[in-house]
C-alpha cells in the first residue's frame, strides 16, 4: 500500500475493492495523519569527565518514507544534573538529514546525569550522559 505524502491533519480513509465482479467500498474511517519525523540522537560516549568535549550528532528522517529531513532547523540543548540549561545551539540539517555540534564541559561542573536533547519542530529526542571524574585502569604490555 502506498501512503501519499500528506500534511498532518484529519482525513477520511476509504478502502475500496475492485475485481472482475465489480467495485465495492468496504470500509470508511476517519484518521489523523501525523507527520512527525524520526530523530536519532547520539553522543560519542556515555561517560564524560569534567573538562571533556561532548560530540553530539542527530540523524533526521521522514516518518513514512525515511528520507532525510534536509535543510531544516534543529536545536541542540544540554541540561545539567540540577536542571540548568547549560548549552543551546541551532543547526541546519544537511541534505542527508544530519546535524552535529560539540559541547565543551567546564573543568568545574555539576556532576551526575546530563540530558542531551535535539528538537526538530515539535519532535524531541533525548539522551542521558553521565559527567563525573574517573580513572582509567592501569595495565602492562609485554614486548
Amino acid at each position: 500500500m502506498r501512503i501519499p505524502s500528506l500534511p498532518a491533519g484529519d482525513y477520511k480513509l476509504v478502502v475500496a475493492t475492485k475485481s472482475a465482479l465489480g467495485e465495492e467500498k468496504t470500509l470508511e474511517r476517519d484518521v489523523k495523519v501525523k507527520a512527525e519525523p524520526k530523530v536519532l540522537l547520539v553522543t560519542d560516549k556515555p561517560l564524560y569527565q569534567p573538562g571533556q568535549l561532548i560530540h553530539i550528532r542527530a540523524l533526521c528522517l521522514g516518518a513514512f518514507d525515511l528520507k532525510p529531513v534536509a535543510e531544516s532547523k534543529l536545536v541542540f540543548e544540554v541540561e545539567d544534573s540540577k536542571g540548568n540549561k547549560v548549552f543551546k545551539r541551532e543547526q541546519q540539517t544537511t541534505v542527508h538529514g544530519i546535524a552535529a555540534v560539540d559541547f565543551q564541559l567546564a573543568s568545574e561542573v555539576n556532576q551526575g546525569e546530563y540530558k542531551v536533547r535535539a528538537l526538530l519542530g515539535d519532535k524531541l529526542a533525548e539522551k542521558s550522559v553521565t559527567v563525573k571524574p574517573y580513572v582509567l585502569p592501569k595495565f602492562k604490555t609485554n614486548p
